[in-house]
């Protein structure tokens, strides 16, 4: 390199972004992310359709299945094995709707215990329900209570006082 020329070297310490004058930068912003995104939406929408469609027809041809063995056991005469099969898959589904019904009572009765709590986004009351939620066990009188046997209003208090948890929430306004 001739001496006569200065390299170029970048400034570490002033790497900050230059001002914004026009005030609607972020909205053009917003909206040029929503149209490149636009196409990728519509793509995955399209694919869980698909997967949606799949998981039913799957289901159904499991109801077939069992129906159609079913059928077969009792063609034979062997009507016990016939009805412990339907009992087997009556069972079982009824596990899983008793699971989603115990959920779905867990889910609703904490989202009442956050809906008093000033969150800064849904998002953010989004993360608390499963930060909280992976805590909690159920005990056998159906209460819910944390894996230390704290009861769910008090750990929703405890959750929320947490300095940890604060940028979960909107900052308090400060009268001074």
């Amino acid at each position: 390199m001739p001496d006569n020329i200065d390299p170029i070297v970048p400034d570490d310490n002033n790497l900050s972004p230059a001002p914004n004058n026009d005030p609607d930068l972020d909205k053009k912003i917003e909206a040029l992310v929503a149209e490149r995104l636009k196409d990728i939406k519509g793509r995955l929408d399209a694919v869980y359709g698909e997967r949606d469609t799949y998981k039913k027809q799957a289901a159904e041809m499991a109801d077939k299945l069992s129906k159609a063995e079913r059928d077969r056991l009792v063609a034979e005469g062997k009507e016990l094995e016939a009805l412990k099969l339907q009992l087997t898959e009556v069972e079982a589904k009824n596990s899983e709707l008793q699971s989603n019904l115990v959920a779905a009572t867990r889910d609703s009765q904490l989202q009442a215990m956050l809906g008093g709590l000033p969150f800064r986004t849904d998002k953010a009351r989004q993360q608390a329900l499963r930060e909280i939620t992976a805590d909690l066990r159920q005990t056998s009188d159906g209460t819910w209570v944390t894996k230390d046997g704290a009861d769910l209003s008090t750990y929703v208090k405890t959750y929320s006082d947490d300095p940890e948890n604060t940028y979960l929430f909107k900052p308090q306004a400060s009268s001074g």
